[in-house]
């Protein structure tokens, strides 16, 4: 399924939020998987199952914190829960800097997936992010290589706005999709180091 990205989305009336805050900016340099791997854990499939809706959800606002540092991300990035259409497994806004987690996707769907999700919308937080830093630059840097793809993003959301595109192909999505796979991948690689009782390390690239 396609996970949209909602620049400008008003949900219905149902919402559920972590009973944690978001971390702050000045606490993000301890916002790690290794540091929250006590709660991290609790994405274990037999764990999760047997989680509260609300244990459920703070643990994902600290997945939220955690890809918050990873990608140095100017600012908080806060999960709830809402009804989205049932193709929309998440979506982030970013007038508010949300993630909205589907509650049909959270509730019958494996923590792995939610996971996946998470982390999905939070890389594209991240790709706005590149285009603020891009739009911020003179022209004559635009067009560094270090841009280029930045430039595809831009095009990309404002199709986004527009609803005119199926978004599946485009590379904000194809981008977000491997970043997700990768941070799925690393979490379980963690959590299970940690319930095997062996000290999990950081991430390489995020040390």
């Amino acid at each position: 399924m396609i996970l949209f990205l909602g620049l400008s989305t008003i949900f219905g009336g149902f919402h559920f939020f972590p009973s944690v805050n978001a971390e702050n900016n000045n606490a993000l340099e301890e916002v790690t998987i290794a540091n929250n791997i006590d709660v991290v854990s609790q994405l274990d499939e037999n764990t999760w199952c047997q989680l509260s809706t609300q244990k459920r959800l703070d643990t994902l606002q600290t997945v939220a914190d955690i890809e918050t540092y990873y990608l140095g991300l100017p600012h908080k990035l806060n999960v709830k829960l809402g009804h989205l259409s049932e193709t929309t497994r998440a979506c982030y806004d970013d007038s508010t800097h949300v993630i909205t987690i589907n509650i049909d996707h959270f509730d019958c769907d494996a923590a792995s997936e939610v996971l996946d999700s998470v982390c999905h919308e939070a890389f594209h937080a991240y790709q706005l992010r590149l285009c603020d830093a891009c739009d911020s630059v003179d022209e004559e840097y635009k067009n560094l290589l270090i841009f280029r793809k930045v430039q595809y993003y831009k095009q990309e959301f404002s199709n986004y706005v527009n609803g005119k595109d199926d978004a599946y192909d485009f590379s904000c999505e194809i981008d977000a999709r491997s970043y997700a796979r990768e941070c799925v991948a690393d979490y379980y690689k963690k959590i299970n180091s940690y319930l095997g009782c062996e000290k999990p390390s950081d991430r390489g690239y995020s040390s």
